[in-house]
């Protein structure tokens, strides 16, 4: 009995120093807020960390490797291509700029002195990154009163590129921005532009490889009250 006792009290250290791993997604997502997950669906561009987190090495030295399985959409959602991106760090970080599906997946070898232990992640991580968008309005009203108080893209979502310009009726530029979650609040230098129409440019791509030219007209009315729909003197 005391011969068993000691096997058991042997071999049970032994399973709890077992080699393994813990994985962790972490990014943050449109709202702002950091979100440890094992599956995200956003848009592009988004940056994600890969946090291997292993447990119980000892002695033993670890040798990473993240695949990154991409399947990339076109702009109708059809599948452009497959590709295998390797990664050998214990952390690393991926920027998901084009739309598509990736499972992510981490391999460790722990190796001592002969001794081999092969990690493999039995639940991989996923990313779904969305087709693009971009839409404008054709009016706002800078008046201080919310919603509509900066001229901005209504619906947007996996933009990489962008560029956009806001032109009077001459043709002089007032305004340009490169962040499409940026806008134009209505200003024309420090001054604030009167009521009319003026001209949008917005050049863009998507990262489903969709090209946007958008070309419009924008009604500024600053004596525009939302609640009412009345314009004031």
């Amino acid at each position: 009995m005391r011969k068993l006792l000691s096997f058991i009290l042997l071999i049970l250290p032994l399973t709890a120093m077992a080699q393994s791993a813990m994985p962790i997604m972490e990014y943050v997502d449109s709202t702002g807020a950091t979100v440890t997950d094992e599956t995200s669906y956003d848009g592009a561009p988004i940056s994600v960390n890969f946090y291997a987190n292993p447990q119980d090495v000892g002695n033993y030295k670890a040798y990473y490797e993240w695949d990154i399985y991409c399947t990339y959409t076109n702009k109708d959602g059809t599948t452009l291509a497959n590709d295998t991106i390797k990664r050998f760090q214990e952390n690393t970080t991926y920027n998901f700029e084009q739309s598509g599906s990736y499972v992510i997946q981490l391999f460790i070898t722990f190796y001592n002195e002969g001794d081999t232990i092969e990690y493999v992640q039995e639940e991989p991580f996923s990313v779904f990154i969305s087709q693009s968008q971009l839409e404008f309005p054709n009016a706002f009203t800078p008046n201080d009163e919310e919603p509509n108080n900066i001229f901005k893209a209504r619906n947007q979502q996996s933009i990489i590129e962008f560029e956009a310009a806001v032109f009077t009726r001459s043709g002089r530029k007032i305004y340009e921005w490169k962040d499409p979650e940026g806008g134009w609040d209505g200003k024309d230098g420090s001054k604030d532009a009167p009521d009319g129409v003026y001209y949008l440019h917005v050049k863009a791509k998507g990262a489903d490889r969709r090209e946007y030219k958008i070309n419009q007209a924008i009604t500024l009315l600053r004596k525009y009250r939302e609640d009412t729909g009345i314009t004031s003197e």
